[in-house]
């Protein structure tokens, strides 16, 4: 029920504005209290604020000049039902300030009359009845056109006033008109003295005083017109007679009116050439101020030259109505200037507000300072018409504002330089440039740190509870003073990060990167002082880079440090031209930043570089003429001579000297090939080359090009050449000088083929050099895999000889304890696994060297000589691969029985202690143990045995197994002695098997000193028990004794 009757109400409201979405719980619960509640029989309804308010009383608090309402009240006793709530009340709308008008018009023209003309009332009654009647009207009156703001003078309606004599001596009625007059005094005196209140605002523009001055023009000439009624002549006229006091006091304020009157009208016909420059000073920009200014300082300098109030007799008009332009350019400014848009949108938009605004201020300022002057100009000899006002009182407040806009400048140029906000970052910290180098995440990451503290300042300023463009506000100085003290502070941070990012920056190069990238972020000055410095630094950066380079070139420009392919002419200049370049490239990076600022250290780095280019070019000029006067002899027979000698000659490698080649088969065999080639020719064609690459600099002379044309020939031969010389050199250089013996018969085979090359064809024979060529290298090849086979087999044996030293010929487990017999047997079978791997290896060496022999069976003499001597030097280092084998397997039993200096000796052999025959003694014995160790060592070094020497084997059956001419036949030789012979009687053997033994000898005794730790138990078992147990049993003891 109260949901319907509530939306009843609803629907009843009618108001400006009103929909139902205004109506909320809160409006729920008094209009249920409302319809409910006997007593709260009023519901009043409007809407201010954009909000619908609702009270239960008489009054609404809300606006002075009370807004539209609408009204429920209930009429009829009983409760409220949806049957009889249309018919129990009533409802309506008020109109705008309805409320007062409604109040004045009753009583003013009902109760108002029948109090004041009615006679049925007592005379005390009625006079304090009309008294606070009159007093009541007169409030009423002035509220109701105070809210139109106009001032109407109260008067009762009606005649009330009597003859002026009679009235004059009715002291009720002159008290009554007193009262009256004394409220017009008030009300004149406020309005005459509202002048004062306006013309002292601070924050007026020009167009609120000519409002003011024609609002007081209309004020003043209607409270004109009313003194003029005849009510209140009448009433004047009244007081006079009866010679009131109050009367003095009206009358000075009437005089005032009327003088006032005269003013305020002469102000207005002058302020009303001011309203189009004013209308279009309060509708400009920043930027279109300056363009208005001159026209409204030549019409205020035209009244202040012919008003009459506006003048040099009241110079603080003209200066309220300056300080009000101050003011209006103040408004303007600040409808420009977004601190959201500084604290978090588009700063470099906010920056071009705020330098306008300031650029507006100072103009401002500057224009007045030159009407002033050109006002004094124009009368010198009439100091009142100067313009000799307190600027302070005029420009203070624009002062104040001007240092203000530079003060949110510095914010903007922090937001800039700190967190790099602009248009294109939304009000978002832009992203940092990308630091190369090891030490670019560290600035990185600091510039990320001086980033957020400097937004947690702006985040501090963001949060200020008053205004900031406030200029009367001087709570700003602290909290700026504060911003900017901590904006010092991340100043010094940013230089230390870009100090720190210049350390260990040694090149030009790598300078300019960096100072670029600081460059583009510096926008506060202390930030571009650090850049500038930097600059300074680059530049002498550059200097001693271009004292290094002249240095470099003062030390070396006699013997200039070329490589071994370079020539010496073109090569020095060449030189010479990369120096330049580096110092080019460094100066040309220099010269493409134009951001750098020009100092001292930059016309000094000039100079140092152009005098450096002088002296380089002139050491590449000298070059090049002393290169040409060392070609005068050259010439077309000249170079037919030089081409004209064999294509290829012996050298020494060791001495590094030509030897003559000979037909003597025996000479020159040893003798490494080169290219024949005229090296006065090769030098001069690197040095065209090399002076090619200074791509027309210098030219080059007939001759030598006339010779050049003929290089690539030339080259095509020489690289024909090297085929040849680089494959026979190969087969020498993978060959010792004793393998070289050994192939002597080949490396004789390729000489005949190559000796054409040596003697007879020369780098001017025509068609026959490309087949010599390639006979050549087929032959050369031919041999060289020969020599690469023999070189693998040689890997081969070598590779197994290792194979037989790694092999240890007795095993040994560690931590196993053998048996006697155990031990003996696991030793044989590991010997014969150990035969059969050496076996192998022996094999395979024999084979390898078989292979071998094929290539050298039909030799000569010398041949078969060195071939004997391989096969010896064979057997060296199987019988080297054999001694280690053994000496190693040796040392490992001796370890095991006598330890060393890094491991005790091992317990090697499980033996048992036995009591035999009445006897203690070990099984096995030690005797039995050493016979058996004696017998594993010896056998041990008898495995070698199975590895026979080669010779007996290779040259058994060759005629070559006669005696060597170099050995004595009547002496013992060891050709005939295996290797077991000769390493089972080395010393070396022979010493490690008598420290076995010894080991062996110091263990048994040891054994025998344990033996006489059972001596003191001999009785027990020599004691004859039998008897011993006849003795017990004859005893016949007790089991209490057998106890005991």
């Amino acid at each position: 029920m109260n949901t319907k009757m509530t939306r009843w109400l609803q629907d009843r409201i009618v108001l400006p504005g009103y929909t139902s979405d205004l109506w909320s719980v809160e409006h729920d619960e008094k209009a249920i209290a409302f319809l409910q509640t006997p007593h709260l029989c009023h519901l009043c309804c409007s809407i201010w604020d954009g909000r619908l308010h609702v009270s239960n009383s008489h009054e609404l608090a809300g606006p002075a000049i009370r807004p539209e309402a609408s009204y429920f009240f209930i009429h009829a006793e009983g409760n409220l039902t949806e049957n009889n709530i249309d018919l129990s009340t009533q409802h309506g709308t008020l109109p705008r300030g309805a409320d007062v008008q409604s109040l004045l018009t009753v009583v003013g023209q009902i109760f108002a009359p029948q109090i004041l003309e009615s006679s049925a009332w007592p005379e005390s009654v009625k006079k304090d009845l009309s008294g606070y009647l009159h007093k009541f009207m007169s409030s009423l009156t002035e509220s109701k056109f105070e809210a139109a703001e106009r001032n109407v003078l109260y008067l009762p309606s009606g005649n009330f006033l009597p003859d002026a004599t009679l009235a004059a001596q009715n002291k009720d009625l002159v008290q009554q008109l007193e009262s009256i007059v004394i409220s017009w005094t008030r009300q004149i005196k406020d309005v005459v003295s509202s002048h004062d209140n306006a013309y002292h605002a601070e924050v007026s523009g020009p167009l609120e005083e000519i409002h003011f001055w024609r609002s007081r023009t209309v004020d003043l000439s209607r409270i004109s017109e009313q003194l003029q009624r005849a009510d209140v002549c009448r009433v004047v006229r009244v007081l006079e007679t009866s010679k009131s006091s109050y009367l003095a006091r009206f009358g000075s304020l009437v005089t005032k009116v009327r003088d006032n009157s005269i003013e305020a009208n002469d102000n207005l016909k002058f302020l009303e050439y001011l309203v189009v420059p004013c209308k279009l000073l309060a509708n400009s920009d920043p930027s279109g101020i300056c363009r208005i200014l001159p026209e409204l300082l030549s019409h205020i300098r035209m009244i202040w030259m012919l008003s009459g109030f506006y003048s040099s007799k009241h110079p603080e008009r003209l200066t309220g109505l300056l300080r009000k332009i101050s003011n209006e350019i103040i408004h303007r400014c600040c409808a420009t200037v977004s601190l959201n848009e500084i604290f978090d949108g588009d700063v470099d938009m906010s920056m071009v507000a705020l330098e306008e605004s300031i650029q507006c201020g100072v103009l401002w300022k500057r224009m007045y300072r030159r009407t002033a002057a050109a006002i004094y100009a124009a009368h010198p000899a009439l100091p009142e018409l100067h313009w000799a006002f307190d600027d302070a009182s005029i420009f203070a407040q624009i002062d104040a504002f001007v240092q203000r806009c530079r003060d949110l400048l510095e914010v903007c140029e922090g937001q800039i330089q700190f967190c790099r906000k602009s248009a294109s970052t939304q009000g978002r910290p832009g992203s940092l440039p990308r630091f190369g180098g090891t030490r670019g995440l560290e600035i990185t990451t600091s510039l990320v740190e001086i980033q957020v503290q400097f937004e947690q300042q702006i985040e501090r300023l963001r949060g200020l509870e008053y205004q900031i463009l406030d200029v009367k506000t001087s709570h700003w100085h602290d909290d700026y003073n504060t911003f900017k003290n901590a904006v010092k502070d991340l100043e010094v941070m940013y230089t230390n990060v870009m100090n720190t990012s210049f350390e260990g920056v040694a090149r030009v190069s790598e300078a300019v990167a960096v100072l670029e990238i600081f460059h583009s972020l510096a926008k506060r000055d202390a930030v571009k002082r650090c850049v500038e410095k930097k600059t300074m630094d680059l530049y002498l950066l550059f200097t001693h880079t271009v004292e290094e380079v002249r240095r470099d070139f003062d030390e070396n420009r006699r013997v200039p440090p070329l490589r071994k392919n370079e020539p010496h002419w073109a090569g020095s200049a060449l030189w010479a031209k990369s120096l330049a370049q580096n110092v080019q490239d460094s100066w040309s990076l220099l010269q493409s930043a134009t951001y750098l600022t020009r100092t001292r250290e930059a016309s000094e780095a000039t100079v140092a570089y152009e005098t450096l280019m002088g002296v380089l070019n002139d050491y590449k000029a000298s070059r090049y003429k002393a290169w040409v006067d060392s070609m005068e002899a050259l010439d077309s027979m000249m170079l037919q001579a030089r081409l004209d000698r064999p294509l290829m000659r012996r050298v020494d490698r060791n001495t590094g000297t030509e030897r003559a080649v000979s037909v003597n088969k025996n000479k020159g065999k040893d003798n490494f090939l080169e290219c024949n080639f005229d090296h006065g020719l090769l030098s001069m064609f690197s040095e065209v080359q090399y002076w090619e690459k200074f791509q027309g600099e210098f030219s080059i002379p007939y001759v030598a090009h006339d010779v050049c044309n003929q290089r690539e020939k030339l080259r095509v031969m020489r690289e024909h050449v090297m085929l040849v010389v680089r494959a026979y050199n190969a087969i020498l250089d993978d060959l010792s000088a004793e393998e070289r013996r050994l192939f002597s018969d080949h490396i004789r085979k390729v000489d005949k083929r190559i000796n054409q090359g040596l003697q007879k064809l020369t780098w001017i024979t025509k068609g026959v050099i490309e087949h010599y060529v390639k006979d050549c290298c087929a032959h050369c090849e031919e041999i060289h895999i020969i020599v690469r086979r023999f070189k693998q087999g040689k890997q081969k044996i070598l590779r197994e000889c290792r194979l037989m030293s790694a092999l240890l010929l007795v095993r040994i487990d560690k931590n196993a304890i053998y048996d006697e017999c155990i031990f003996e047997s696991k030793q044989a079978a590991h010997r014969m696994e150990i035969k059969h791997s050496l076996q192998r290896s022996h094999q395979t060496a024999q084979q390898e060297l078989r292979d071998m022999f094929v290539n050298f069976c039909d030799g000569t003499s010398e041949v078969q000589r060195e071939w004997r001597e391989l096969i010896k030097e064979v057997d060296k280092q199987i019988e080297h691969a054999l001694r280690q084998s053994v000496k190693r397997s040796l040392q490992e039993l001796s370890r095991a029985i006598n330890g060393d200096a890094k491991s005790e000796p091992q317990t090697l052999f499980s033996i048992k202690i036995v009591l035999e025959n009445g006897r203690i003694d070990y099984k096995p014995t030690m005797i039995n143990l050493t016979h058996v160790v004696n017998i594993v060592a010896k056998e041990l070094i008898s495995t070698i045995a199975v590895v026979s020497r080669l010779r007996e084997t290779l040259l058994a059956n060759s005629e070559e197994a006669r005696p060597i001419e170099d050995e004595d036949p009547g002496l013992p030789s060891e050709r005939h002695q295996s290797f077991y012979s000769i390493i089972s009687n080395d010393e070396d053997m022979l010493k490690i098997v008598v420290q076995i033994m010894n080991g062996m000898s110091s263990t048994a005794t040891e054994l025998q000193k344990y033996l006489g730790y059972w001596e003191k138990y001999k009785p027990i078992w020599e004691m004859d028990k039998e008897a011993y147990i006849r003795r017990y049993a004859k005893a016949n003891r007790s089991l209490k004794k057998l106890q005991r």
